[in-house]
């Protein structure tokens, strides 16, 4: 083995091919590592505009939920809130009951 490496070193066309070998092999993987590169804002792009549509989306909802809840608070639908005007008739009920015993204590 010892003999195979001096070989390889006392002649200068072995270490001249295994120079441009390694060479080779060094500019072919950057050259390969620059041609996949993907920029993130590229490779992102569409989770990106994705994003910013679900963004609107909540923001509309958001919108038509407080609308919705305003609606339903003034007019009391009971298709479209009726746990709301329940709470909302029970919590009347509550406070007539608790102004009824106020007033009685004051007779």
């Amino acid at each position: 083995m010892n003999k195979f490496i001096i070989t390889i070193l006392e002649n200068k066309f072995y270490m001249l091919v295994g120079s441009v070998l390694i060479a080779l092999l060094f500019i072919s993987y950057n050259q390969g590592k620059k041609a996949g590169f993907i920029p993130a804002d590229v490779l992102c792009k569409e989770d990106i505009l994705k994003l910013d549509t679900c963004k609107d989306d909540l923001k509309n909802l958001n919108k038509k939920y407080a609308e919705d809840m305003i609606q339903c608070k003034a007019e009391c639908k009971l298709k479209t809130c009726k746990d709301v005007c329940i709470n909302k008739v029970r919590e009347a009920v509550e406070n007539y009951k608790a102004l009824d015993k106020v007033l009685e204590c004051n007779d």
